[in-house]
């Protein structure tokens, strides 16, 4: 098998945060998944990161619902976990694009509980917006004081 999954994240919300190792695989993609919020809706994560993907690579939305239903929740990353690995076994090069950084806070982290640490896969880390936080318009960094961050 000489497929790959990336699970690509996007940083903090601009398209010049991303890293530059993920533009690079952006380019590279077979298919690319995309979150979006709302069932044939538009995908954040994708806005982000469009400029960056190559001519062949052919991007697929998938709706994961921000419910209460957690059997809704699991039919969808069953679905999406099974579809990624079946193209990767397919010998396919797949991203899934993730809004911030892959292993914090992310829709990824639901599919990657599925999928397990196969060799095949590799986890390209983002900026968080916590470091990107790190007052470019105030030119300071976050530090301790008074028993708090500031």
């Amino acid at each position: 098998m000489s497929g790959k999954l990336y699970a690509l994240s996007t940083g903090p919300g601009a398209a010049d945060l991303i890293t530059v190792r993920a533009a690079r695989i952006l380019g590279s993609l077979d298919i690319l998944y995309a979150p979006a919020g709302r069932k044939g809706g538009d995908s954040l994560a994708l806005s982000i990161v469009r400029e960056y993907l190559g001519e062949q690579t052919e991007v697929r939305c998938c709706h994961f619902p921000m419910s209460a239903d957690s059997a809704e929740k699991e039919a969808v990353w069953n679905e999406v976990a099974a579809a990624l690995v079946q193209e990767v076994e397919a010998g396919k090069q797949v991203g899934f694009i993730t809004l911030g950084d892959a292993m914090l806070f992310s829709t990824w982290v639901f599919l990657l509980q599925r999928i397990g640490n196969p060799a095949w896969l590799e986890i390209v880390p983002g900026v968080t917006s916590f470091a990107a936080h790190c007052r470019p318009r105030k030119n300071a960094a976050w530090r301790w004081n008074n028993n708090r961050w500031r």
